[in-house]
């Protein structure tokens, strides 16, 4: 399996998935996000790996591009956008000077529950419970760990924290441009 760092997709990943989104869709549309997290629910060991091993040889990592003999292509903020339905434009995210608006410490998070599994399972509400504040702070930590910025620790970082709450507030982040950021780096 050439992504195993992707949770399966017929697992919790999925159940928590739609029971959040069962709550949240709105607020996901209002802040621009919903298209970008339906991409979550495609399960990524149905692409071609021969494809993606073939697109990886050509990049280049000092000049972050994709070299082919007819020249450079490197991705942009608007290929950004069109793949993933982010809007190109919004706030600039800098998680010094994005106050917490609900503390750390009054978001019942656990924080030894760092790994994929370990974390939906200590997080996801029961069903037919409504999805409280913190459990959807927990899922978008969760979703940007896993899904935008795939950390390579295979866990979910406290760092992801300011920016899921910005989020669950419904400011308008670019996300584009994190992302595209994320790949360059």
């Amino acid at each position: 399996k050439i992504f195993q760092a992707f949770p399966p997709i017929k697992d919790r990943h999925s159940s928590w998935l739609t029971r959040v989104e069962a709550s949240m869709h709105s607020e996901w549309k209002e802040t621009g996000i919903f298209e970008f997290i339906q991409l979550a629910k495609f399960d990524l060991h149905l692409f071609d790996p021969q494809m993606l091993l073939s697109a990886i040889f050509f990049w280049n990592r000092e000049t972050w591009a994709f070299e082919f003999p007819c020249g450079f292509i490197c991705p942009t903020l608007l290929d950004v956008a069109a793949i993933t339905g982010l809007i190109p434009i919004g706030e600039r995210f800098h998680p010094d000077a994005f106050e917490e608006e609900i503390s750390i410490k009054d978001i019942s998070i656990s924080w030894d529950k760092k790994t994929y599994l370990a974390f939906i399972t200590a997080h996801m509400g029961q069903i037919g419970t409504p999805v409280s504040p913190s459990e959807h702070i927990a899922f978008l930590m969760y979703w940007l760990s896993a899904c935008v910025f795939c950390t390579p620790s295979l866990q979910v970082p406290k760092y992801y924290y300011i920016l899921a709450q910005a989020l669950h507030s419904k400011r308008k982040i670019c996300l584009s441009k994190l992302l595209l950021a994320s790949l360059y780096t």
